[in-house]
């Protein structure tokens, strides 16, 4: 019975060539998985800045025809994007409304590359 309980043993415990085959498969998925997780997480956040820039040009749009003239004589692309980031205010009819998009300074900066400012107008563009 002894003899017996050694090849249980034997049977119940991995081989040198199966631990190695196992870390072999392991690293393999983990070399095809670490890239691709890469490539999303940079997918995802030129899609959060094209959306901050589509949203940004909206909202210039629209404190402009509520009568706002601060983001228009503003003097360059970024202080423009500063005003809305910060938020400006309609007139009359629209004078407690306020229009702005709550961007940090580092998405203010990613932002500019999308946008285009001038004679006062700032509009989104796809591709810088």
């Amino acid at each position: 019975m002894d003899m017996l309980n050694v090849l249980n043993i034997r049977q119940r415990a991995f081989t040198l060539t199966e631990a190695i085959l196992a870390m072999v498969l392991i690293g393999g998925f983990v070399a095809i998985t670490v890239p691709m997780i890469g490539k999303v997480t940079s997918t995802t956040k030129e899609t959060t800045t094209l959306r901050n820039a589509q949203a940004l040009a909206s909202t210039a749009g629209q404190a402009r025809h509520a009568g706002n003239t601060s983001v228009s004589f503003a003097a360059t692309k970024e202080d423009a994007i500063k005003l809305l980031s910060e938020g400006v205010y309609g007139e009359g009819e629209f004078s407690g409304t306020r229009f702005h998009v709550g961007l940090d300074a580092g998405e203010q900066e990613e932002v500019a590359e999308f946008v285009d400012f001038e004679n006062g107008l700032m509009t989104f563009k796809r591709k810088p």
